[in-house]
């Protein structure tokens, strides 16, 4: 979703306000963002976004039945909370979702640019658990403190640029 600049502009400054604490940051920026013009339309577009979330987690949880049932990770299949196995019981793997799309209506030529997305998106997903596993290799021996209060910011730096070669 694209976001109006006005409304950019404040989460930033309620970013500002509150480095530490979203809750806050949160809050503020609820009640600056509805004296905005054009809140309501915008509000309205949240909905549909919102409704969006609900049908690709549904379709995800769908998702992970179709994997468990075909055996992909291990062992019979599970019962899944909140999944009827009525649900199921007319699934076809053509309704498969692939980032919001039933797998039975793509076409075959736009497999490659899907999987590339996919691949991406995966990538991404990876450097940040490599990086976190990275970090928690630095953990002081005793005690559990911020990053900030134990790290050198040079020692956050290397992993990023020299060991992840991004930055």
């Amino acid at each position: 979703m694209q976001y109006p600049d006005d409304v950019k502009r404040l989460a930033n400054v309620c970013a500002e306000k509150f480095p530490s604490d979203i809750d806050k940051a949160v809050k503020e920026w609820g009640k600056r963002v509805q004296r905005l013009k054009g809140y309501v339309a915008w509000r309205d577009s949240l909905v549909e976004v919102a409704g969006r979330g609900m049908i690709a987690d549904s379709r995800h949880t769908k998702n992970v039945a179709m994997r468990k049932e075909a055996g992909k990770y291990g062992g019979s299949p599970t019962v899944i909370a909140g999944l009827d196995t009525r649900d199921l019981s007319f699934a076809s793997y053509f309704d498969y979702s692939i980032d919001g799309r039933r797998l039975g209506d793509v076409l075959f030529s736009e497999l490659p640019g899907i999987a590339q997305e996919q691949a991406g998106k995966a990538n991404g997903f990876m450097f940040n658990a490599n990086l976190c596993q990275a970090l928690y290799r630095l953990k002081p021996k005793k005690g559990d403190d911020k990053l900030e209060n134990v790290l050198k910011e040079s020692q956050v730096r290397k992993l990023i640029t020299k060991q992840y070669g991004w930055g």
